[in-house]
């Protein structure tokens, strides 16, 4: 049991060490595909299961009728994104991590929409039974 979760602890710092925007296919494998979150623009972080900042995540924004890609990003090394000037639209962000699950937020872009709150990211590692996912700020 102790191997089990030294793994885990371990391997989710290890893959944050490899990065990359290679892998730009459309994701949606919720368990349960929440309701989509609204935001003014498409700003937060993405952070591991021990609330560390996941460095060189790949971020990616479809268009969520079409799943066209709209916009790709590569998180900072405090684990933030901005994705500037997306029109208004229900689009999906999925962001992917080596090691982990890939995150996948349905959102809603409303540039009128006066509350500006930061999209936070949990990631979870690969294998783990709940897929990884997305809150508000």
């Amino acid at each position: 049991m102790l191997a089990c979760f030294t793994f885990l602890a371990v391997v989710p710092g290890a893959a944050q060490s490899q990065g990359g925007c290679s892998d730009e296919r459309y994701e949606n494998h919720n368990q349960v595909d929440y309701g989509p979150l609204r935001l003014s623009a498409v700003r937060g972080v993405a952070i591991d299961p021990t609330r560390v900042p996941m460095s060189r995540a790949c971020v990616l924004l479809f268009e969520e009728r079409k799943h066209a890609l709209v916009s790709k990003i590569e998180t900072a090394s405090d684990g933030s994104f901005n994705l500037p000037k997306v029109k208004n639209g229900a689009y999906r962000l999925v962001v992917k991590g080596y090691g982990f699950c890939p995150a996948n937020v349905p959102i809603v872009v409303q540039l009128s929409h006066k509350e500006r709150r930061r999209l936070i990211v949990h990631m979870q590692g690969a294998g783990i039974d709940s897929c990884s996912g997305g809150e508000l700020e």
